[in-house]
């Protein structure tokens, strides 16, 4: 485990939520990973939130990417905070950081602007 990074994993009825504090780096990637797998079998939107991450190796964002080669769990990860798109895999969603608190984004929103926040798609 790397003692420059934790996450604080919190569940809820329509997601699950993720937030990453300190460094990401391969190794937090990995961790990150290993709690994303552990919770994937509830089919569940998750929501990771890197707004208490300090920095983002591009080592990191290789690791996730290597990790998850399926681009339809891809749409299942939901990341938002500046570090965003340092971490992510391509093919997976970025939510604004002003989104509604109780909103849990499908992807298919008409009035929100999430719908928008998928990776290549400019926003």
């Amino acid at each position: 485990m790397n003692s420059n990074f934790h996450l604080n994993i919190r569940r809820r009825d329509e997601s699950l939520d993720i937030l990453l504090h300190g460094r990401f780096n391969g190794s937090s990637a990995h961790e990150l990973m290993h709690a994303i797998l552990k919770e994937s079998r509830h089919c569940l939107p998750i929501h990771i939130h890197t707004q208490g991450l300090t920095h983002a190796d591009p080592f990191g964002k290789a690791v996730m990417e290597s990790l998850i080669p399926n681009r339809e769990f891809r749409s299942r990860l939901h990341f938002s905070g500046a570090l965003a798109r340092e971490i992510s895999p391509e093919g997976c969603i970025f939510l604004p950081e002003d989104r509604k608190r109780g909103h849990v984004c499908k992807g298919n929103c008409k009035t929100c602007t999430c719908r928008h926040g998928i990776s290549g798609a400019d926003s």
